[in-house]
């Protein structure tokens, strides 16, 4: 077939302009195929995608815009109270955190065991917010000091001057989301293995309550610890005793107040010597809260050594030996004493009266609690005894 200059450019045009359009379409199927997978970064990597619901407790209507955070990853349900999130599998033995939060309703949070090994799954109950009226919404984003690395699975908790505590944790994006929240005012807390603990006072009002941006310390880093002295008996403040953590020392003042700089955030053994006193030899995290020490005048050691005592048992009740315990000031949520369980799952400590939280923190199971009163006149409570659930 013979065809004219002009015609052998039309026809080399058009093959040029479907050459083109195959490896436009090509492409355009290649990049559907790696948005599929996770995006470029993530070709390969393994996820799983879980499904749910959010009702309102009382009316078992669908609650649309409630805020799901699980294992860090976040999502919003939608008009039908429905959410899917694609999450990184845990491990077959890992416990994930869970929490809800929605405008109104208190906010549901737990840990979760997920079956090993399965590409989906979905909730089989759905999850029930209770309505809250006339309570407040605590939120914030969490960083890295100085930098723009972002906090997730941090517990945060508000525990207000009523009594309610209300916890949650943070996205990997580092926002936090608090809901139900009594109103007044009370304690914002936030907690992570890797970086130092922080607390704030907050006031609570109705609706939303923004704290904004909230840099946390990586631990380890040396940071100023201040606390007290005071007698064990009268709880009156101790002049002059000399407190060493780390190596570096100061002297109390007339107050009974010490500080130290530059001390080594972490675990660090606390020791207090006085001449009128019993020296004392501690093991506590400085994680940047005030410390408060009790020491014994000579000679008025109790019969027994402790005023606080239990037994820490796994769930199949066998000793929980090593185990955490936290001894804290019930109404500043300041810790007092650490110590850990010895081989038949026993601890104690010897504090005055007043009232405490007991947090004892064991590997592989939950943290427990529990809130005492020490009263007065030499009583001793030996039964505050802890039952570990796992993860």
């Amino acid at each position: 077939m013979n065809m004219t200059w002009m015609q052998m450019m039309k026809t080399n045009g058009e093959r040029d302009v479907m050459h083109w359009i195959l490896i436009a379409s090509v492409t355009t199927i290649m990049l559907m195929l790696c948005i599929g997978c996770g995006g470029v970064g993530d070709a390969g990597k393994a996820s799983m995608r879980l499904a749910g619901t959010v009702q309102n407790a009382e009316t078992n209507e669908p609650i649309e815009g409630a805020q799901v955070i699980i294992n860090g990853y976040r999502t919003q349900t939608n008009s039908q109270g429905q959410f899917a999130l694609d999450i990184t599998p845990p491990s077959a033995d890992e416990s994930i955190p869970l929490t809800i939060a929605k405008d109104g309703f208190t906010t549901y949070s737990e840990r979760v065991r997920l079956p090993p090994d399965t590409p989906s799954y979905t909730f089989s109950e759905p999850f029930l917010l209770q309505p809250m009226a006339d309570s407040g919404t605590v939120q914030g984003k969490l960083v890295k000091q100085q930098t723009a690395v972002t906090v997730g699975n941090a517990l945060v908790s508000v525990i207000t001057d009523g009594g309610a505590t209300i916890t949650g944790w943070s996205a990997n994006d580092g926002l936090f989301i608090l809901s139900g929240v009594p109103t007044g005012e009370g304690w914002l807390r936030v907690e992570h293995p890797d970086y130092l603990s922080h607390s704030q006072r907050i006031a609570i009002v109705q609706g939303s309550n923004d704290v904004g941006t909230i840099n946390l310390l990586p631990l380890g880093t040396p940071i100023e610890v201040k606390g007290i002295v005071l007698d064990a008996e009268e709880q009156s403040p101790v002049k002059g005793a000399t407190v060493t953590i780390a190596g570096m020392q100061a002297i109390t003042d007339a107050n009974g107040e010490f500080t130290i700089q530059q001390v080594p955030s972490g675990t660090q053994t606390v020791q207090v010597k006085h001449d009128d006193y019993e020296p004392l030899e501690m093991t506590t995290q400085i994680r940047g809260e005030s410390l408060t020490l009790f020491i014994t005048p000579k000679g008025n050691l109790p019969g027994l050594p402790y005023t606080i005592g239990g037994v820490v048992r796994k769930a199949d009740g066998k000793p929980a030996q090593g185990a955490l315990v936290q001894l804290l000031n019930a109404q500043t949520q300041q810790q007092m004493r650490v110590t850990q369980t010895d081989a038949n799952g026993f601890y104690s400590f010897f504090v005055p009266a007043g009232e405490y939280i007991i947090r004892v923190q064991f590997q592989g199971y939950q943290t427990a609690e529990k809130r005492i009163t020490l009263p007065y006149g030499g009583v001793i409570l030996t039964d505050v005894n802890f039952e570990l659930q796992p993860e």
